[in-house]
């Protein structure tokens, strides 16, 4: 009885699908099959995805020039942000980030943004210089916390070293090489890890 069902059920989304779309729907250009799609098939397309908002914070950045913090901003953190916008699409699960802890990332106190009215995005990043933990590290990165339930990473942190500013200082770390470094990281901190 139960494969009967299983094969009727299916038997009726391929006569819908047909009798919509016409048999000879394949040919058709993608954009002319989506205008096709019944409203209740649309729906089944849009399943309530969004494209990756990350909030890049810059408060932990101290002790940087105007110039280099420019720099990290405009021309590494904002094209890294913007990719991952582009690349990557998530579920709508929170309208604004917020925190109830002062501590959020551990050696970062929580802007007071986070503690009272949140921020419109899917993760936050906090941008800060250093610590080193060896002397062949450019950058590295960490997730802070996970939403419940879920495990989704809404804060992290990526730290740039004394290395990486020294690199980018005498020029033996070039644009592309530190753009590639911080795409690496950003990974990281999204969850996707070798272990």
């Amino acid at each position: 009885m139960k494969i009967l069902t299983i094969l009727t059920l299916g038997l009726l989304i391929i006569d819908s699908l047909s009798s919509t779309l016409g048999p000879d729907f394949l040919e058709d250009e993608p954009s002319d099959y989506l205008d096709n799609l019944r409203e209740d098939q649309h729906r089944i397309l849009d399943s309530g995805y969004h494209n990756l908002r990350i909030h890049a914070d810059y408060s932990a950045l101290r002790n940087v020039s105007k110039e280099r913090a420019e720099y990290i901003k405009y021309q590494l953190i904002t094209p890294a942000v913007n990719y991952f916008y582009r690349a990557l699409q998530v579920q709508n699960r929170f309208a604004t980030i917020r925190s109830r802890r002062k501590n959020v990332c551990r050696g970062i106190s929580t802007p007071d943004i986070y503690l009272k009215e949140g921020v419109n995005a899917d993760l936050v990043i906090f941008i800060t210089n250093g610590p080193d933990h060896s002397e062949s590290e450019w950058v590295w990165s960490r997730i802070c916390f996970l939403a419940p339930v879920i495990n989704r990473p809404l804060f992290g942190r990526l730290a740039l070293t004394s290395q990486f500013f020294e690199g980018v200082a005498n020029g033996t770390l070039t644009n592309d090489t530190a753009m590639s470094i911080i795409l690496h990281e950003i990974i990281h901190i999204l969850g996707f890890t070798a272990k």
